[in-house]
Parts: C-alpha cells; structure tokens; sequence
C-alpha cells in the first residue's frame, strides 16, 4: 500500500498494518550515518516503524510507531583544569558494523553541551573503550563498566565531566524514547576512563578499582589515578576483597596516584608478599594515597601498600605522602611485616601509619626490613602498637656514615609493645643493617644482641648505644602535608 496504490477495504474485518519511515518497497535494514554531527545525517539515520497493528473497519487509522534505534545523550561539563568543553571533539568507538554501519560515530550537537547519537540495536562490550573525547590536545576514553545492552526505542544518558586528567561519568537512567517513561534499570556507570597515550585508567569508583587492576594483571607498568574515594565491600569472616597484583618476580612498575583520595576497608588474606602489589619495582611510585582500616594477613613480607620496595643501580621504588590505618599481619617465623612494606630498598617519605603490625620478628609500624646503602626513610610517623614474638623492626636510611650506616632521618614513633620482646625491642628500629661496621659474624652478632633503640612518644631516646641514631627535629614535619610542601622545609 502507497499513497499512489492505497487499500480499499473490501469487507469489514480488520486488518493488521505495518508501515515504516524512511520508505522503501520492503522495510529496510536500519544503518546509520557514521558522522552525525551534520544535522540531515542525524534525521537521516532515525529510522522508525509500526508493524503488525490492527486497524478496525470504518475507524481512523493510529498506527504508534517507535524508533528502530537507541540513542545516546552525552551531557558535558567542564571540571578541574578544564575552562569549557565547547571544542570537544565526540566519538562512539568499538560499535558493530553488522550490514554496514559505522565502527565509529560523531554525534549530534542540538544545544549548549549535549551530543546525541542514533546507534542500531547492539550490545556494547566492556573491555573495549566507547566514548572518545578530544579537546585541548588531550585524548581521554571510557569503557562501560559491564557488557551492555542498548535496545531499540529507548534513550540512554550519561553526564560527562572532563577534567585535564580524564572523564568522570556519572550514572544515568534508561528512558523510553517516545513516551518519556522509565525502563527498569539505569544505564551502566562508566567506572573509569582510559587514556591510551599514557597507559592510564581514571578510577571513580570500586568497580573501576577492579577493572584496572584487572588490566594491571596482565600489564604491570599500567598507571592508576583515583579520583574519588573508594570503599570497598567488607568481604565475609577470613576473606578477601583484594587480590595482590604481582609478586616477588614479577613487580608492579606503574605509577599509583591516590590524587589526596582514599580507599576504605582493603582486606586481604593470603601467603607471602601481600598488599595492594606484591612488589613495586624500582620505577614505580606510590602517592598521596590513604588508605583506611586495612586488614591485611599473610605469611612473610607484608604491607599494607605492597610486599616489597625494590631497588636498581640507577633508581628506586618509592611510596610517599600516604598513610594508613588498621592491622598488618605477618605470620612466619620471620614476618618482615610493616604498616607500609614488608621491606624496602627504595624509599619512604612523609608517610603516617596508625594500628596495629602483629607477626613474629621483624616487625616495623613503617617498614619490617630496611636493606641497601640508599634504602631511604624520612619524615614518617606511627602511633598504635606492635604484637609480637620478636620485635625486629627495621627502619630507612638517610644518613650515610662511614662507620654506622644510620638509617632513621627525622622519624617519630608513639608504638607500644603489645607482648615482650627478648631482643630487638626498639621503638624506631630493631635491627639496623650495618654493613661497614660489623665486618664478622661474630660482631655482627653482639650487634644484634644489644639492645635497640629509639625514640619514644615522650621525645626521649632509650638504650642509644652502637649503632647509633642521631636525634633531629624539624618543626611541622608530622603534619600530614603535600610532598612539594615537605621539601620546601628541606624534608
């Protein structure tokens, strides 16, 4: 039936009608424009219909038709070190080109900062990016957070935030397009955003949390920037919510900036060099991250932040401006077991640890086990207690000495003791390394039945014989300031 051939009816039964827009002789197969930000591309690729509808002898015909496309809404604000988002460049990536559609679509630009898209039905996966924005010269990209559906006739909107760092999408409803009305559901939170040019995920959430760390497990130099706090879900008695990234061997070599933000409750329960990595390698840093009520378990070498601070020739892991709150615990007979690493070669700067490092030797409120000439600790605070068979804790080094070696550099402690230490038992430092000074076994042995030393809550030093601790004071170096802040008082 056409405008030119239109049906007469030949008795008063109804019958059932299917029409659609654009025209063609049999309904065609929707395939959308790939560059819709031209307004007749957009009309163009909305394709409508109303099919197998009954219309009643001798009653005006009201076919309701729908839309055989989803569309997509991006609303655009500018955030942090972003002015406007006038010149953002959009795209759609990653869509299914099944009987020609384009892999890639620019939206439309109706008003101010919103950007629509018509898209043929398809489901959208999530480990492939699908929104691109370019402006200013940076790239920036998000995935959706779990595999998608976008169906026919319904109106999916998400509210985009572009920083000079990255997208933060917040989440969105599913509204049907022609009536107005909610669909069950809301659209999928885009977690995260990915810049490819850095190999660098944007975090808002703990589903993005996982998602890079997933992505971290199969390459460890990716670099992770939060930019919110995140709690994670407290996980059942003796479980875990967190999974170490890396080992012993195989170390994180990325770059973690907490951004000044938070993540609340990580639980892990496991075996040797545990924390958020099992290592970080000598390129990598951890910053400006806290971390809070952590209870963090497992055998020897651990941390809150990671197993193991390793070090090169050349360089060195560092972990600095963080701090932590909650328990540690190393089981082994030789624990090695800190508030922040089970040992370290790198260095640890202007960090604050307040809890508990339970284990059985080895123990610090920082780090379990300092070792290297350049194995550096600065600045660093602790207030809690130590529960312990053998406390050995070993702090870093600053201060090169021909002779001792000292490793503590303007450092305070509140820790207490929770159980008696037959030796070991110094309050910044159980066992210091000194490695030019102890030649023989022998002498290294009496060096480490002396007892250690420290420096109490009280400001007091106790039992300060070899090896030595110089005491040194700078005012304001225990509150908890940016690290730029800290070096402009020469920390």
């Amino acid at each position: 039936m056409t405008s030119e051939s239109p049906y007469y009816w030949a008795n008063r039964e109804a019958i059932t009608v299917s029409a659609w827009y654009p025209y063609a002789e049999t309904m065609p197969v929707a395939v959308v424009l790939e560059d819709q930000s031209i307004r007749k591309n957009y009309v163009a690729s909305d394709f409508i219909s109303a099919e197998g509808q009954n219309v009643d002898f001798n009653t005006p015909a009201s076919l309701k038709f729908s839309h055989r496309t989803a569309r997509i809404t991006l609303n655009l604000q500018a955030g942090a070190g972003v002015d406007n988002v006038a010149d953002a460049a959009i795209s759609l990536l990653n869509l299914t080109t099944d009987n020609g559609n384009p892999a890639a679509i620019r939206p439309y630009n109706p008003e101010g900062d919103t950007y629509d898209a018509l898209l043929v039905p398809q489901t959208i996966a999530s480990d492939r990016e699908f929104i691109r924005i370019e402006l200013n010269g940076n790239v920036h990209t998000a995935r959706l957070s779990k595999e998608t559906e976008m169906k026919a006739g319904f109106v999916y909107t998400y509210n985009v935030t572009v920083t000079d760092k990255g997208l933060k999408v917040e989440e969105g409803s599913i509204l049907n397009w022609t009536e107005g009305g909610s669909e069950t559901g809301i659209a999928s939170v885009m977690n995260y955003d990915y810049g490819a040019s850095s190999n660098t995920y944007t975090v808002y959430t703990a589903e993005g949390l996982y998602y890079w760390a997933e992505a971290a497990r199969n390459d460890l130099s990716t670099n992770c920037i939060l930019a919110a706090n995140i709690p994670l879900e407290i996980p059942a008695e003796n479980g875990s919510n967190w999974t170490t990234l890396g080992d012993y061997t195989n170390s994180y070599s990325g770059v973690f900036e907490g951004n000044g933000h938070s993540i609340s409750n990580l639980t892990i329960s496991g075996g040797a060099y545990q924390g958020i990595f099992g290592t970080i390698s000598e390129s990598s840093e951890v910053r400006n991250l806290t971390l809070i009520d952590v209870n963090i378990s497992g055998s020897q070498y651990i941390g809150a932040i990671t197993g193991g601070v390793k070090s090169s020739d050349t360089n060195q892991g560092k972990i600095y401006n963080c701090s932590v709150t909650g328990t540690v615990n190393g089981s082994h007979d030789n624990s090695y077991t800190g508030g922040f690493a089970g040992y370290s070669q790198g260095i640890i700067q202007a960090c604050q640890f307040s809890g508990t490092v339970k284990g059985v030797s080895y123990l610090g409120g920082i780090v379990g086990k300092n070792e290297g000439s350049d194995a550096l600790v600065i600045a660093c605070s602790t207030q809690g207690k130590t529960e312990c068979t053998n406390l050995w804790s070993q702090y870093g080094r600053i201060l090169k000495n021909a002779q001792y070696h000292e490793t503590i550099f303007i450092c305070l402690t509140g820790l207490r003791h929770g159980a008696a230490a037959p030796r070991g038992n110094g309050l910044l430092a159980g066992r210091l390394l000194c490695t030019d000074r102890f030649r023989t076994p022998a002498a290294r042995k009496r060096a480490h039945d002396l007892p250690r030393l420290g420096l109490a809550a009280d400001g007091k030093f106790r039992n300060s014989r070899q090896p030595r601790l110089h005491r040194q004071r700078l005012e304001g170096h225990l509150e908890n300031r940016r690290v730029d802040e800290r070096r402009s008082k020469g920390l």
